[in-house]
């Protein structure tokens, strides 16, 4: 279970840096592409206008979902965290109690 935790946030890291090189690389190569396509007038710039927003739009969704599947993981971690810590607290409280019974003289604070 706890390997297979790790594994996912490994494969989370790996996703964000993939993510991460393709907003910075991907404006500039499209530009390039713009540019070259322009200049040698084998594509109209409406044409670009429309690939380049049809490419912004869907990547915007796949990051959108990838985001929102990943904060979802995120938040049922920190809830199994939560709930742990939760139960250690518990612990710590039931043996304070137990200490202080079968010594009741000495003080444990």
């Amino acid at each position: 279970m706890e390997q297979e935790y790790l594994d996912k946030l490994k494969q989370i890291e790996k996703q964000s840096e993939y993510w991460d090189l393709l907003a910075r690389y991907s404006p500039i190569a499209f530009f390039l592409f713009c540019g070259v396509s322009y200049w040698f007038d084998i594509v109209d710039i409406k044409l670009l206008i429309i690939i380049g927003s049809s490419v912004f739009v869907i990547t915007s969704l796949f990051w959108w979902a990838w985001t929102l599947y990943n904060i979802k993981f995120l938040i049922r971690s920190l809830t199994r965290a939560t709930s742990i810590m939760l139960e250690v607290k518990q612990e710590f409280r039931s043996i304070h109690q137990d200490l202080k019974s079968i010594n009741p003289n000495h003080e444990i604070d």
